[in-house]
Formats: structure tokens, C-alpha cells, sequence
């Protein structure tokens, strides 16, 4: 199995009065079941599309603090309850001094695969629904919500320990969360290195400007395999590796090579990688069209607001053209 480590405590901190703790005193021992439910924990993080990259923070780095403590071996004979509960005592500071409603369950979580140490936080609520019971009774039923409630963290420690990535932290909180949502930032003591919509902005201005160099009939086949390719990679919690980028290339009769040395210009955080935002991806398509004196490129996103096709007249008609474009206008006339 690949868990090795595996806790569970709840919190709550009802209107009015001051937040409380349940908390285990001993690890539960990994099974079957324990390795399922961590799995599906694993899943909704990966399907979370705002998902942000990033390093523990050198001004809140209590998390990062302890969790060196927890490898050194300096927290007592039961560090992985230690470690636990010292986030647990820093997070019911936070439900008091932050005066908010809420409860949930926490569950930490340390992985060993191939070498390769994990360490998981995720915070949980509960979902009220009916069920008919073992009596044929009409009853209700509480359950974990993997969607969009969910706040995680993930720290691939054997990165952190090399000193071999600036986004060796993963951190997804509910759009909207609000002081809740910051607060589970700074518990966490995470510290964004990635902006994904800019590097992915960048990334599809490369990919567009390198399909104006190709022949029309290949431009939407090339664009929809290459986003398709990043979506499937970030569904999968995994950075698109420029190198497997040109592969995709490769596979639509394209030159890979020319490929990547353009996605380079670039410049990811990471290396030959780049973190994608989802949603943006899933606005991009370009529409490319040549004659001889006569290119036009845009993305879906402009339509109809800033594009409008009249398909009557055939008609094309921009609103707001692009700085430079405007500026030879008016030079010209």
C-alpha cells in the first residue's frame, strides 16, 4: 500500500461560541478501505481545475517548520500524531479569532511510492442525504463531499528535501472561500510561485503564433490535440512537459522540434514545463484563415463581443482593434 501514515480529527465552531476539537490520539492503521478513500481524496484533488503551485512560505512556514521536525524524527514517539495535532491546535486559533461557523474533518495523510514521500492535507464537510436502512425505513445519512467544498494541500517532499522545485506545494481551496480560503493558505504556510493564467496565456500566444506557419488545413487539428493533450495532463494533477508537447506535434505531421524550441521563448517557471489554467484552455481555439495578402487569426474567446460574423454578407467585423494595428490605420490615412 502506499499509505503509510493516516489520521483523521474534526473540528466545529458553532455560532456564538468557541471552536472545539476531536482529536485521535493514534494513527489508523492503513487497509483496503483506508486506500480507497485516500484515492478518491487524490482524485477530487486532481479534478479540481483551481488548483495553485507553489513553495512553503520563510515568513509563515510553521507547517514547513514542523514537518522538518516530523523527518528529523524530533516530535516523540507518535510525530505523525504530533505533526497532526499542532496544525489542529493552530487551526482552532484561527476559527476563533476569524468568528466563523463552520464544521468538518481534517485528514492528513503521508504516502511512500517508489521512493517518493507525500504528505496530504485535506479539509472535509459533511452532505446530509435520505437512505432506506436494513428496516426498510426511511433514514438520514451523512457523507463526505469531494467536490467543491474541498480544501487540500499536497507536498512532495522528497522534492522539497532535494531543493529540486518551486512548486513542489499543491493547494486547492473552493473559489469564493473568501477569509476562509486564505485562512487554510496561511495554515498551510503556502506561498504561490506560479501564475497560471499568464503562463498559460503565454503559452497559447506561442502556440497560435506557430500555427500561423502552418497550412490551414492542419491549424485546427494541431490546436485541438495540443489543448486537448494540457487538459488531460491537468486532469491528471501533472505539468505538461514541453518534450511530450512535441510528441503531440509529432502525431499530427507537424515539426516537433520547431515545436518546442517556440513553446521555450515562453520562459515556464519550471523548467520545460508549464502548469496550466484549464479554463482558459477551454476558451482557446483559433480561428486562422490565409490568402495572399490577407491573414487573420483570432481566438473563440473574441466572439462574439470583440468578432461578429455575418454569414449573409460574409462579413467580418472587429471591435477594438489591437494597438499597433490601429496606430498603422490612422498613420496611413
Amino acid at each position: 500500500m502506499a499509505t503509510s501514515e493516516f489520521i483523521t480529527h474534526s473540528f466545529s465552531r458553532l455560532e456564538g461560541g468557541e471552536a472545539a476539537l476531536r482529536l485521535r490520539d493514534t494513527v489508523v492503521a492503513p487497509d483496503d478501505r483506508v486506500e480507497d478513500f485516500v484515492n478518491e481524496l487524490k482524485h477530487a484533488l486532481q479534478r479540481r481545475a483551481a488548483r495553485d503551485y507553489g513553495v512553503f512560505s520563510a515568513e509563515n512556514g510553521e507547517l514547513g517548520s514542523n514537518l522538518q521536525k516530523y523527518l528529523d524524527g524530533e516530535l516523540g514517539d507518535n510525530p505523525f500524531v504530533a505533526l497532526s495535532v499542532q496544525w489542529m491546535e493552530k487551526l482552532r486559533e484561527v476559527l476563533d479569532e476569524l468568528e466563523i461557523t463552520l464544521q468538518g474533518h481534517v485528514v492528513f495523510v503521508q504516502e511512500e511510492h517508489l521512493g517518493v514521500q507525500t504528505f496530504y492535507i485535506f479539509v472535509l464537510s459533511l452532505k446530509e442525504s435520505m437512505v432506506i436502512n436494513h428496516n426498510l425505513e426511511v433514514e438520514t445519512t451523512r457523507y463526505v463531499d469531494f467536490g467543491s467544498s474541498l480544501m487540500a494541500m499536497r507536498a512532495e517532499l522528497s522534492l522539497w528535501q532535494a531543493g529540486a522545485s518551486k512548486t513542489y506545494l499543491t493547494l486547492a481551496a473552493p473559489r469564493g472561500a473568501g477569509e476562509w480560503g486564505d485562512a487554510f493558505r496561511a495554515l498551510c504556510g503556502f506561498e504561490n510561485t506560479v501564475d497560471k493564467k499568464s503562463e498559460t496565456s503565454k503559452f497559447l500566444e506561442a502556440v497560435s503564433g506557430f500555427s500561423m506557419e502552418l497550412p490551414d488545413d492542419k491549424v485546427t487539428e494541431f490546436q485541438s490535440q495540443v489543448v486537448d493533450f494540457c487538459i488531460e495532463s491537468d486532469k491528471r494533477g501533472e505539468a505538461v512537459a514541453f518534450d511530450e508537447l512535441g510528441g503531440v506535434a509529432r502525431e499530427v505531421g507537424v515539426d516537433a522540434d520547431k515545436f518546442v524550441e517556440k513553446l521555450a521563448e515562453t520562459q515556464p517557471a519550471d523548467g520545460e514545463k508549464i502548469h496550466v489554467d484549464r479554463n482558459s484552455l477551454k476558451k482557446f481555439m483559433r480561428y486562422v484563415g490565409r490568402e495572399k495578402d490577407l491573414a487573420v487569426s483570432f481566438s473563440s474567446a473574441m466572439i462574439p463581443e470583440r468578432v461578429v460574423y455575418d454569414k449573409d454578407k460574409d462579413e467580418l467585423t472587429i471591435k477594438g482593434l489591437p494597438k499597433t494595428l490601429r496606430k498603422q490605420l490612422l498613420d496611413s490615412l
